[in-house]
């Protein structure tokens, strides 16, 4: 049975009226739609290839953007500010919530107070725009002013311990399945979170953590099932030393790519592809650092089935097609 065919049930109508307005919602809400944005480097689109995040720039900055994930973004989106909420005006816990704190109202969104805890005021504090109480505020940053985050979720508990949290929400029937594991590509994303912090803010957290929330069920009591799953992590690892290896890398990508697109020349391509994150398939597929986390199962990098990027110290498809591009538009204009 495939995910699509969950709790379908086939409908009866009473009428035509019920049966068009039916029809008038199904198609809405099933239109795919197209979208104008910019590739960016995000801690979101972890992991990052700089050879393909150069490709994207040179595309028409238009993409594809299908119903079915347009509605999980959204609810996500929603669902986040929740779980904020819910943690902040938590009696236990919402004291140890650590970031910035902003005006509730959305047309002013003035910051507050800053890099703390709950403030004792968050209920009653009354903004010069006349809206009363705080809500709180993502902490956000770039890593060595390249690759930016927004982390949804930071504790700080008694002696600066930190603790470092990304939500994602997920179906009943991954909630339910007993040998439900974290994605890869939401490893990468969460484990950078420890590194560009305590290079921004200069916090150094002790644990960061996967959240899975059922997006279909609301947790309705303490004591009810639980209807999340949370993978924990320790951040003095030797694994987080090798992802801020890869970040490093990436900034340096990034510095190189921005070189070539400048002055487009074979010496400056060669120093970009230098920066790639795959020379050979092991590290393409090596867990959890590999780029083949970016990837869904049945999905793969573009460039994997055309000799990839594993030819030793020969230059990579990747970039050879990257220049033919560049070539290509220089002689357009």
């Amino acid at each position: 049975m495939s995910w699509a065919s969950i709790g379908q049930v086939k409908q009866t109508f009473k009428n035509k009226s019920e049966k068009m307005m039916s029809d008038i919602f199904s198609d809405s809400i099933t239109q795919d739609e197209k979208e104008p944005y910019t590739p960016q480097l995000r801690g979101s689109s972890l992991p990052i290839c700089i050879l393909l995040h150069a490709h994207d720039l040179l595309k028409p900055h238009v993409r594809p953007k299908p119903a079915r994930l347009d509605q999980y973004s959204e609810f996500g989106t929603a669902a986040h500010n929740l779980f904020q909420k819910k943690v902040m005006q938590s009696k236990k816990w919402g004291k140890y919530l650590f970031g910035d704190w902003e005006c509730k109202n959305i047309k002013c969104e003035k910051i507050i107070y800053r890099f703390q805890c709950r403030p004792a005021d968050w209920a009653t504090h009354k903004c010069t725009c006349g809206t009363v109480g705080l809500k709180y505020r993502e902490l956000e940053g770039f890593y060595k002013g390249v690759l930016g985050i927004h982390v949804d979720m930071v504790l700080k508990f008694k002696g600066d311990v930190f603790w470092v949290t990304e939500y994602k929400t997920t179906g009943s029937f991954k909630i339910k399945d007993p040998k439900m594991d974290f994605k890869p590509k939401h490893f990468f994303q969460a484990s950078s979170y420890p590194i560009i912090l305590e290079d921004v803010f200069g916090i150094k957290a002790q644990k960061f953590f996967i959240g899975y929330v059922n997006r279909d069920a609301p947790q309705f009591s303490a004591t009810a099932q639980r209807q999340h799953k949370f993978f924990s992590f320790d951040c003095n690892t030797e694994l987080m030393k090798k992802r801020r290896e890869q970040l490093d890398r990436l900034v340096e990508g990034e510095k190189a790519r921005k070189a070539y697109f400048e002055n487009p020349t074979v010496k400056n391509l060669k120093k970009l592809d230098s920066l790639r994150p795959c020379k050979c398939k092991a590290d393409y597929f090596e867990p959890l650092m590999g780029m083949h986390g970016k990837y869904e199962p049945s999905e793969s990098c573009p460039f994997l089935k055309k000799g990839g990027c594993f030819q030793g110290d020969s230059m990579s498809s990747a970039a050879k097609k990257l220049h033919q591009i560049i070539k290509e538009k220089s002689n357009e204009v």
